[in-house]
């Protein structure tokens, strides 16, 4: 098979400079201040071509909202799912076509009756939580970090990307709180890791250990999402606040399949040498080699490539299937692999 349109374009930009970077979300944070503000909604939105060229794109009219392309939908837009002939890239208003950060119609707001509010619901959360604890997953991903943790690079935030509203279903005779379970996962995950990493100093008189913080984004929230997971302590994050949040000391959780979370966490620690981990889909290659393979929207990159094969750095898998059992907890996050990246 021929090389996709735009194949030379694509492997330069994806191995030079990377692209999402603090700047690169702080021009997006002010952008968000204005669409769908202001006198008759007008705004005016910084974004860039395929060849690195600043565009500044007029936008007008209420009920707008950002789209985000991976390396792959900016610069391979005509490259296709075979399966099924669907265009990798996102739709998005035409004039922003070709721009990786473009403008489109925004989504109806989910309401709370519509999503997590019924009744019940908060004591249906706690018992899967209490569920979970006892769980062999539990086990081997806590005893896990116990382990690891000491090793690894210091943890200040756990940030988590894409991890879904907090509706419930029935699956199998029992109510599904996956994405509740989910961020559970990443309040464990943070106590296990306060248990277990090095007291830091924190004044002068006393010896104490900093607070890591867990935060969120998902667009998919509703509001009473939003103020359950509030009352755990879990701080939400609008779009793209979480992602210039992203530091070599933050531990990264993914479980989203729109937006390019690894490529982002990638590009915004690759001078600090990778995020202190991530827990995400396996990283199989660089995005480039194996590429008809990528048909996804949270595709891989050269440089998360290179996090994944630097000196030191841990992978452990995760699988309903090889590790869990029939544990139906397994299948909160799926088949996943937990990456820790040790101390400098």
């Amino acid at each position: 098979m021929s090389n996709p349109v735009g194949w030379g374009s694509f492997v330069a930009r994806i191995n030079g400079p990377p692209v999402f970077t603090p700047a690169f979300f702080r021009n997006w944070m002010a952008a968000s201040a204005l669409l769908n503000s202001g006198p008759l909604n007008q705004a005016q939105i910084k974004t860039l071509d395929a060849d690195g060229n600043e565009h500044i794109i007029p936008v007008q009219g209420a009920n707008k909202e950002f789209v985000l392309l991976s390396y792959h939908q900016w610069l391979l837009p005509h490259y296709c799912d075979l399966s099924s002939r669907r265009i990798l890239q996102p739709a998005c208003s035409p004039e922003f076509r070709g721009m990786i950060l473009g403008v489109k119609e925004r989504q109806d707001i989910v309401l709370p009756e519509d999503c997590c509010r019924f009744n019940g619901n908060r004591q249906l959360f706690e018992n899967e939580r209490a569920a979970w604890r006892a769980s062999t997953f539990c086990t081997l991903l806590t005893d896990h970090i116990r382990q690891n943790g000491p090793r690894m690079r210091t943890v200040n935030e756990i940030l988590c990307f894409g991890f879904g509203p907090l509706k419930l279903s029935q699956q199998q005779g029992y109510s599904d709180a996956n994405s509740f379970l989910r961020h559970v996962v990443a309040l464990e995950i943070r106590d296990v890791l306060k248990e277990v990493q090095p007291v830091r100093e924190t004044s002068s008189d006393y010896l104490l250990k900093e607070e890591i913080t867990v935060g969120v984004q998902d667009s998919d929230y509703c509001e009473e999402c939003k103020s359950i997971l509030k009352s755990y302590n879990i701080t939400v994050y609008d779009t793209p606040i979480g992602f210039h949040r992203i530091n070599k000391n933050s531990l990264i959780m993914s479980k989203t399949q729109r937006l390019p979370v690894r490529q982002i966490v990638a590009d915004m620690t690759h001078t600090q040498g990778g995020p202190a981990g991530m827990l995400c889909n396996s990283i199989q290659d660089d995005g480039v080699e194996g590429c008809k393979d990528h048909r996804r929207s949270d595709p891989s990159s050269p440089r998360l490539f290179q996090f994944k094969l630097k000196r030191g750095v841990s992978a452990e898998k995760f699988s309903s299937n090889t590790v869990v059992g029939q544990d139906r907890f397994g299948r909160v996050f799926g088949e996943c692999v937990l990456y820790l990246n040790p101390k400098d």
